[in-house]
């Protein structure tokens, strides 16, 4: 090969690169085929929509449409303002992710009747100030222990580092209300066991009292749950709420009652026919979703 067409080959190689880092970072993800929900990601501190690009990938393929807001939500107002500005149309059900910071408006916008969708997750949620954010060499480690988010983390943490060390101003509130926020709608909360930024038994206190809340703990993850090591576990844990969400909004007259889609037998009880019929009532309506 010549020097020219190697240094041709190069300079193109030079401008794909350059073109990658350059262009424009996705905010939202649409799926192939009908869309079966909206799910809007609120980020947590320094973070932006390319942190939640395999996230967005992940939940789209599985036909819901996902929106990431580009800033934290300081309080219900701010998530208020940035819910009007959302282009795309929030086809139902609706559901709020909130990570870090950002629960603290999400949980507000809710019990102030700001913003209410059909559902919530809190992931790695803080409630007050949280502990104080590592030295800069250890950031990414309290965030994530996946290698491919690490690279993330590397590439971005610079940009917006002065995030990483304050809370909201409605994490704060939430902190000194001392759980009377109280939400009723369905959520889920999932936190890392090991999270050295916001200490799970705090988050578990702030969300005792709601009805319809169920807490899930990451074994030995830290603070970015959606996106530590165990990552593919914690979405198809938020891809089970969708879906059981879903299905108590579309149940049809003389199906399955609302509820999990996906319900345990107990292997040594006579379910008896009527239960089998069910069981299999639901198993129909779902496969017709």
């Amino acid at each position: 090969m010549s020097a020219a067409v190697t240094d041709a080959v190069s300079d193109a190689v030079t401008d794909a690169v350059v073109d990658a880092v350059n262009r424009p970072v996705p905010t939202s993800w649409a799926p192939q085929a009908a869309v079966r929900g909206t799910v809007v990601v609120l980020p947590g501190r320094g973070e932006g929509p390319q942190h939640y690009a395999r996230l967005g990938r992940r939940l789209s393929g599985d036909g819901y449409q996902v929106e990431v807001l580009l800033e934290v939500p300081d309080d219900a107002a701010a998530l208020e303002a940035a819910w009007a500005g959302l282009d795309a149309p929030l086809v139902g059900p609706v559901v709020v992710v909130a990570a870090d910071a950002s629960a603290g408006a999400a949980v507000e916008s809710v019990v102030t009747g700001r913003v209410v969708p059909d559902g919530l997750v809190l992931a790695g949620a803080v409630v007050g100030d949280g502990r104080p954010a590592p030295a800069d060499a250890d950031v990414v480690a309290s965030r994530t222990t996946c290698p491919v988010h690490r690279g993330v983390w590397e590439s971005t943490a610079g940009d917006r580092a002065d995030e990483l060390r304050r809370t909201s101003a409605a994490a704060r509130r939430w902190a000194e209300a001392a759980g009377a926020w109280r939400v009723g709608l369905p959520a889920l909360v999932l936190h890392g066991a090991a999270d050295p930024l916001s200490p799970v038994d705090a988050v578990v206190g702030a969300v005792r009292s709601w009805p319809a809340a169920s807490v899930l703990a990451v074994r030995g993850g830290v603070h970015d749950v959606l996106n530590d090591a165990a990552h593919r576990s914690v979405a198809a844990a938020v891809v089970q709420f969708l879906e059981d969400l879903r299905g108590s909004r579309v149940a049809a007259p003389g199906a399955a009652p609302g509820g999990p889609l996906l319900q345990p037998v107990d292997l040594g009880q006579d379910l008896g026919q009527e239960l089998v019929q069910d069981l299999g009532r639901g198993l129909v309506q779902a496969a017709g979703r």
